[in-house]
């Protein structure tokens, strides 16, 4: 298949002075590993030359990079992740001194792009040797070069690089940050990169949704810049054109690069629209911006990795158990919670229509020694007004400030991924439907503006976080 391009890009100037060549050079030192585990030269295709040709663009004097911004929005299964790295190294070895600094969505995800690039280094036989040490000090990690440049990873916060050179900086998966946190970030970047003549700023990422208001601004600048031959702002995207068939493998073709270049297969994407709702597809895979509320309250994507069907579940009287009502009755669910390694663990123990199974469901918990909560809220809180009173006094009434705890330790929880799982289709399409609301500066799941029932999700969200806390002694209310 032919490789699109861009849907909208901004346009290199002819004949200037470029990185190109010197990028395609690195990518082919950049020893990879196949599902055999044998090395694979690496290269680049015809969109990651696109990107790395607009990106390496220089100034007619050749004294710094033509545009200071670069956004680059793409489709997952993209083979972004090659193309970036290719040019982190060429930058590091072209420029001494060269600063790289690079995250994402959270700091367990930056950790994780950059090991991955020190040990495809360490296994390059040409670049090893360019290397003088990697140091992976939490919160210190560093790639260093023999010409004393480096390439480190960092947390996306507020004071992320405060009082530290840096010359490229890269945010990936942009769509996360709201704009107060982009902000933030950006206030303790930008100082970084004055009087530093190879500094650039690049923001990537799949499209977002309606919270992802950083990114938008980004993007909304960026297609304006891409026909202002004077902007300092690229713009380089490949996304499905509006009003395409999202699940024609032809229209596929027409716009996703990984796909007509073979990155991933045709049943590869058939399996993956299969795992995916209409929006989280649109969103991830046709890097469609998905604004209707019901976005997914956390990454879905990050929720399903979290997944382990090999996660044992301990007796319940070491576990807490959750038990949430759905907002329109229709159904209820118990969660469970517990420590596993160091780490949240959680599972959804039962999921019913109604509630008439409850009151013997609990019953059961409480026998088997088990503690147990709820959010006194909505039907819940008839619910647990109609239980007999021996049982009544088992169950602790979590007040508000408890939920709006948990609700931020599961956001924080899947973000970071710091939680672990039984897969479960109820607590996934959960998630998928939660709305939010914001109380005191934080997202709260809120039944009442979801378009379905999301008790599985509440009902998960108290379990893991009460796993996590000091044990509390049992309450009579």
């Amino acid at each position: 298949m032919k490789i699109p391009a861009p849907t909208c890009a901004t346009a290199p100037t002819p004949g200037a002075a470029n990185e190109l060549a010197a990028t395609i050079a690195t990518a082919h030192l950049m020893v990879r590993r196949d599902d055999q585990n044998q090395p694979i030269p690496g290269d680049l295709l015809a969109h990651q030359r696109t990107i790395a040709r607009i990106g390496g663009e220089r100034t007619p004097d050749g004294t710094r990079y033509r545009w200071p911004v670069v956004v680059l929005t793409l489709p997952r299964r993209s083979g972004k992740t090659v193309g970036v790295e290719a040019i982190e190294v060429t930058r590091s070895l072209l420029h001494p001194g060269h600063r790289t600094f690079y995250t994402a969505q959270s700091s367990a995800d930056a950790w994780t792009a950059w090991k991955g690039l020190a040990d495809i280094l360490k296994d390059s036989p040409a670049l090893a040797p360019q290397l003088s040490g990697i140091r992976y000090s939490n919160g210190s990690a560093e790639i260093s070069f023999r010409n004393g440049s480096s390439i480190h990873p960092f947390t996306p916060s507020a004071k992320a690089l405060d009082g530290t050179n840096a010359d490229l900086v890269i945010i990936d998966e942009a769509f996360a940050f709201r704009s107060e946190v982009g902000s933030l970030l950006m206030s303790s970047v930008g100082p970084t990169q004055l009087n530093r003549p190879n500094a650039q700023f690049w923001i990537i990422s799949v499209a977002g949704s309606a919270e992802s208001t950083w990114l938008r601004e980004w993007v909304d600048k960026g297609r304006a810049a891409a026909g202002d031959p004077n902007s300092p702002i690229a713009f380089i995207d490949w996304s499905m054109p509006e009003g395409s068939d999202p699940d024609d493998p032809d229209v596929w073709a027409t716009f996703h690069p990984g796909y007509a270049s073979g990155l991933t297969t045709l049943a590869g994407m058939q399996a993956s629209r299969a795992k995916h709702t209409k929006a989280e597809w649109l969103r991830a895979y046709c890097n469609q911006w998905v604004q209707q509320a019901g976005a997914p309250f956390v990454s879905i994507e990050r929720l399903d990795a979290l997944g382990d069907d090999t996660l044992p579940v301990p007796d319940l009287h070491r576990a807490t158990v959750a038990v949430d009502v759905a907002a329109d009755g229709s159904a209820a669910t118990i969660a469970a919670g517990w420590m596993h390694e160091g780490t949240p663990a959680g599972a959804i123990v039962q999921r019913g229509p109604g509630i008439w199974w409850l009151p013997d469901a609990l019953a059961d918990l409480a026998a088997q020694g088990a503690t147990i909560i709820a959010d006194p809220t909505g039907p819940t809180v008839t619910l647990l007004d109609s239980l007999p009173t021996t049982l009544a006094h088992r169950v602790r009434r979590v007040a508000s400030a408890e939920f709006i705890a948990a609700s931020q330790a599961l956001t924080t929880r899947v973000a970071d991924s710091t939680l672990t799982l039984i897969p479960s289709p109820d607590l996934r399409a959960a998630l998928t439907l939660a709305a939010g609301r914001d109380i005191r500066g934080t997202r709260v799941l809120d039944a009442t503006h979801s378009p379905g029932p999301i008790d599985a999700a509440r009902a998960f969200a108290l379990a893991i976080n009460a796993a996590a806390r000091p044990a509390l002694e049992l309450q009579v209310f």
